[in-house]
């Protein structure tokens, strides 16, 4: 028994509203199918006695982006994906308590196409490999473009 694709979306904003910080879509965002946003910051922190004397603390951040269309091809899902990095990329500030950032795309459909499954790994190791170079470790003392310490730099 299959489950309508707006029940199911339902059912993914309500598991994600105990927890993130849900903001609809904008309108006329690239004319993409986004259903959704989802949002998640936490900061913690240790405390020797009192509030001035920290020993430690970090903070995580997610960003959750839903697309819901009757249909994905392989265009239209690295579309979604590009945007879903042009707008978490610029939300990133690394610092000393920064401890990480996620980005994740839901791509929910009634159907695929064949082409899609060819390019989606190709396509969000892409992804990832381009969010570490551009946000990662500089300012941390480790610089990911050297040789050695990711995969070949042929995917920026």
């Amino acid at each position: 028994m299959a489950i309508d694709r707006a029940t199911f979306l339902e059912i993914v904003k309500d598991a994600y509203s105990a927890y993130y910080t849900i903001l609809p879509a904008e309108e006329g965002e690239e004319e993409l199918p986004l259903a959704f946003r989802a949002e998640y910051k936490v900061r913690d922190e240790q405390y020797f006695f009192v509030k001035s004397a920290n020993i430690w603390s970090n903070e995580k951040y997610e960003y959750c982006f839903v697309f819901s269309a009757p249909s994905f091809d392989a265009a239209l899902a690295e579309k979604c994906m590009d945007f879903s990095l042009r707008e978490m990329l610029p939300k990133v500030k690394p610092h000393k308590q920064h401890q990480y950032t996620n980005c994740k795309v839901i791509l929910i459909a009634d159907s695929l196409d064949e082409a899609f499954f060819k390019i989606l790994r190709f396509s969000l190791h892409r992804g990832l490999y381009r969010a570490a170079c551009r946000r990662g470790g500089s300012q941390h003392g480790k610089d990911l473009r050297q040789p050695g310490r990711t995969r070949p730099g042929t995917l920026l």
